[in-house]
This record gives C-alpha cells, sequence and structure tokens, in this order.
C-alpha cells in the first residue's frame, strides 16, 4: 500500500511540474479566446504537445491509481488482507502495471493525431487549433480536428467503466 500511495505522489509531481511551465510551453503566435496573444507564451509545437502529453498521462494514471488505491483498501479492510500477502512483488505489479499501461494507452494515441493543443486558458492539453475551430463562425481546424470528438467521448467511456 506504501508503494501505491509513492506511486500517487509521483504521478502528481509530475502533474504540478507540468502545469507550473503553463503559459511558457504554449507557441508563442497562440491568440486565445478574447481575440489577443497569450501572456507570457514562449513556446512552441513541441513544447505544447509535451505539456499536453504529461498532463494528459497524469490525469490518467491519478484516476487508475485511485482505483486501484481502493481496491487495495477494500481487500485489507473487507477481507482482512495482511501487510506480509499484499507485500508480494507479484501481487504489487498486478497493481503497478495496469495503471502504468492504462495511463499510456489514454496519453499516446493523441500524439498521432495533433490533439495537444492550446486548451484555451493557459495551458496545453486534448484541444483543436486554432481554439474553437469547426465552430459556425470559426476558421477550419489546422491540428486535432475530426478525431477530437470521437476521442474524448472514448476516454469518457473507459473512465466511466473503470
Amino acid at each position: 500500500m506504501k508503494c501505491m500511495l509513492y506511486e500517487i505522489y509521483v504521478v502528481w509531481i509530475r502533474v504540478t511540474f507540468a502545469n507550473q511551465l503553463f503559459c511558457r510551453m504554449v507557441p508563442s503566435d497562440t491568440v486565445s479566446s478574447f481575440g489577443n496573444k497569450v501572456y507570457l507564451a514562449s513556446g512552441n509545437v513541441r513544447t505544447c504537445t509535451t505539456q499536453g502529453f504529461f498532463a494528459s498521462l497524469g490525469v490518467a494514471a491519478s484516476m487508475s491509481y485511485y482505483a486501484t488505491l481502493m481496491v487495495l483498501y477494500m481487500l485489507s479492510v473487507r477481507y482482512n488482507w495482511s501487510e506480509n500477502k499484499m507485500s508480494n512483488i507479484r501481487f504489487r505489479m498486478y497493481f503497478i502495471l495496469p495503471p502504468t499501461i492504462i495511463s499510456l494507452i489514454i496519453a499516446v494515441p493523441p500524439l498521432f493525431f495533433d490533439m495537444y493543443n492550446f486548451a484555451g486558458l493557459y495551458s496545453c492539453f486534448l484541444a483543436t487549433y486554432p481554439t474553437y475551430c469547426g465552430h459556425e463562425g470559426y476558421p477550419d481546424c489546422e491540428r486535432g480536428h475530426g478525431e477530437m470528438h470521437n476521442y474524448v467521448c472514448s476516454i469518457h467511456n473507459i473512465s466511466f467503466v473503470i
């Protein structure tokens, strides 16, 4: 259980680090939804993609690790599993590997479809570029168009099942 809490702390440190760089990672030529340039934006598409990837990875990992932690608590409280029984390395792998694999499955596919873009507020996440593109009265999408709605809906369904 201590190992699981450690993994959750590592995930939140990663997410916090990605968010601390917030506007600095946004491409410097990005225009916000208010029509002006994003304050302190000094990045490029790669930095934005990197920030979006690590933020998405962190969010997916934290959800998965918390679900795993709930199962561990249930096993220890409801079924009286001892710490010795849970300290088996094989048992630990059943609880450490699935959250890691699930978070990678969620975070990697948007890399191939250019879905990590400026999200409209202060950081990069799953979004289309330019902001609000594809809607009536807005320009056509340059990055992340078409696949965005399907991907977000499928991730929502997966997280609901988890």
